[in-house]
């Protein structure tokens, strides 16, 4: 067992100062009395790892009273809290070898400084990882550490990026271990789209038409690109916000580990979008072709293909000697336009990335480009510090565009956050033991901030939530909310999302507007589709999942042909659970189910791997907690966060 992950109190090695005391029950004295302790100091954050390398505890008085334990247990909580004071980071301090205590903000931070002193080969010489890591430096590896704790490793890549000690810490895994490290990261966020890009196999072999490849690389773009910073200072062959990033002279899967992980780090929806998974499939393709042009094939093969010179993604290819196998000489088209043919280039700017029309990411004039992002990433954080949630939060809300600090907001509508439980209930989105493909294709804030307009309307966007649901759905307007997502979707409701309705009812039926509609009488649409072929044929086979929920089914008439109306996915979506919250907390109108769940005052804390809710206990309805929509979801892979509820 890993202690550091259970957030408990450690004590590697005991001595106690008695002649008189048996050995064997002085153990079972201490270890009656360790149990019951707490050591950790109510103002250390418990996402805090402290280590301290020795603790000169107060003396039992009288070990057979309690009052004599408790006021032994609190003295070393003192002692733990005056050391924590004292306590050296090793993320940003130079610790000592007497250093008699150093701290880790997260674990996060941990697996960062672990991996640096790795890289540095003084793993060894720094007591603190022999407490933590017991079998380190016999059976254990950095990289098993690094795998049981893959929902922290983006976290911790993007601590050692700052430095430049990111490329480095990936390039010293084994190829194995990076795969298998990549593999869980892939499984743990929930990024369903490039597990299929990356795992799946190729239908287009070795063999496959170039210029199918290029016009299909050509084709690729993020649909907010305009909003994306634009950077010729990286050759990173994903997408842009990895700025500064060089990873060129990585393996293929080196270089899709340490991007995947940035990328969920600095722009998580980036990272789950369909175009980013499109992109790695294309290069996935490319590193194909590269090791099967590489792998001794005859001249007249290569001779055959040679059109493969002049292509694009030759020429964005790591360079390679000479007088390497395989090696195919790029060239390079020059511009019809002198004015561009002799422009001098920036240093890092490499001269096939000077096209007269748009591909993939770059542009034109990429160091213009630069310039205009910049001016507009300047415009953005003035903007944002305008608003509500930036006056709460202080001026320190950005370390960078790439990543927000840790912060802190008040909301009057802490009960929208309920809505990621809600979504987890109803199947929408997975926990870590269930499917990649059990999930919808909506971001997981995208869903909260639209359910919470649904059901709040329009005073939601005066509280600090909006923007923070902004922020984290990486959206700058209010209309940007589930922008890639079909609303006009078919509409089928799980048969399961019945069970708690009476059943053996009349259903309704009709057609409006092209669509087939079959409605439950508590007030909502069990299934809104297209209508395809024979209105009687379709209906028939739509109701064979719904045979057990209803009695009769009854075509409209003039009686209720205002209710069959078609509505948008989450339209229907919205209905569904205002009558299924009714229900459950057996509330009887709209303004009673505002008031009651999502109407409650809480602080919120986001960090870069938790996001924490504190509520009022005295405050909480006792419907929300028989209902059981309080409970802490923990890691959601949707989110890529650990999400608490606290009730103090």
């Amino acid at each position: 067992m890993e202690y550091w992950r259970e957030n408990l109190s450690v004590i590697s090695k005991l001595k106690i100062a008695e002649n008189q005391t048996e050995a064997l029950a002085a153990r079972l004295y201490f270890e009656r009395l360790f149990s019951a302790a707490n050591f950790h100091p109510p103002e250390i954050s418990q996402k805090a790892i402290v280590c301290i390398k020795k603790i000169n505890a107060p003396p039992i008085k009288n070990n057979r009273f309690i009052s004599s334990a408790v006021e032994w247990e609190n003295g070393v909580r003192a002692e733990v809290e005056k050391l924590f004071r004292r306590a050296l980071r090793p993320i940003r301090d130079t610790v000592p070898a007497q250093a008699e205590s150093i701290v880790f903000e997260d674990k996060s931070e941990m697996l960062a400084c672990l991996a640096r002193d790795w890289k540095r080969g003084i793993l060894i010489e720094n007591w603190w990882w022999r407490g933590l890591f017991p079998k380190l430096f016999r059976a254990q590896t950095v990289a098993e550490i690094w795998l049981d704790a893959a929902e922290f490793a983006p976290a911790a890549l993007q601590i050692l990026s700052k430095n430049n000690d990111a490329k480095d810490f990936v390039k010293k895994l084994q190829p194995l271990e990076t795969i298998v490290l990549l593999k869980k990261i892939i499984r743990i966020f929930g990024l369903n789209k490039l597990e299929k890009a990356l795992f799946e196999a190729i239908e287009e072999k070795v063999g496959f038409d170039a210029a199918k490849l290029i016009k299909a690389d050509e084709n690729v773009g993020f649909q907010t690109d305009k909003n994306i910073l634009i950077s010729t200072e990286t050759d990173s062959f994903f997408i842009n916000p990895l700025h500064g990033l060089k990873t060129a002279d990585l393996s293929f899967e080196g270089r899709c580990l340490l991007e995947t992980a940035l990328l969920l780090a600095r722009s998580p929806r980036i990272a789950r979008s369909p175009e980013f998974a499109e992109r790695v499939k294309i290069n996935r393709i490319k590193n194909e072709f590269r090791k099967f042009a590489a792998g001794g094939k005859s001249e007249r093969r290569i001779e055959k293909n040679k059109r493969f010179e002049k292509s694009e993604f030759q020429t964005n290819q790591p360079k390679r000697a000479k007088n390497e196998p395989g090696f195919i000489k790029p060239k390079i088209k020059t511009s019809e336009n002198p004015q561009i043919e002799s422009k001098k280039l920036p240093e890092s700017t490499d001269k096939s990335s000077i096209k007269t029309k748009k591909i993939g990411f770059e542009t034109a004039e990429p160091e213009k480009e630069v310039k205009k992002n910049e001016r507009k990433l300047k415009g953005k954080r003035e903007k944002f510090n305008k608003t509500k949630a930036a006056k709460q939060i202080g001026e320190n809300f950005f370390e960078d565009f790439e990543s927000a600090v840790e912060f802190s907001f008040q909301t009057r509508f802490g009960g929208v956050f309920y809505l990621l439980n809600l979504g987890l209930f109803l199947g929408l989105y997975r926990d870590f033991t269930e499917s990649l493909e059990t999930e919808i294709n909506l971001n997981i804030w995208d869903f909260t901030a639209l359910l919470g307009f649904e059901f709040l309307g329009e005073q939601i966007k005066t509280d600090a939530v909006w923007d923070f649901l902004k922020l984290v759905a990486e959206r700058e307007n209010d209309d940007e909310f589930g922008r890639e997502f079909d609303q006009v979707q078919d509409w089928r409701m799980p048969p399961e999302w019945l069970e708690t309705f009476p059943k053996n009812r009349k259903w309704i039926c009709g057609k409006n507007g092209g669509r087939l509609i079959i409605r439950h009488p508590e007030g909502f649409n069990t299934v809104d589709i297209l209508r395809r072929g024979d209105f009687e044929t379709q209906l028939a086979n739509e109701l064979e999942n719904y045979q057990k929920y209803y009695s009769e089914i009854e075509k409209t008439g003039r009686k209720h042909w205002r209710e069959i109306k078609s509505k948008k996915w989450l339209k229907n979506l919205a209905e569904y659970m205002q009558k299924r919250l009714f229900l459950a907390l057996n509330l009887k109108n709209f303004e009673e189910l505002n008031t009651i769940l999502f109407e409650r005052k809480a602080s919120v804390l986001l960090s870069a791997t938790q996001l924490e809710i504190t509520f009022s206990l005295t405050d909480l309805p006792i419907e929300i907690r028989l209902a059981g929509i309080d409970r802490n979801p923990g890691w959601i892979p949707a989110a890529g966060k650990f999400v608490y509820f606290h009730f103090v």
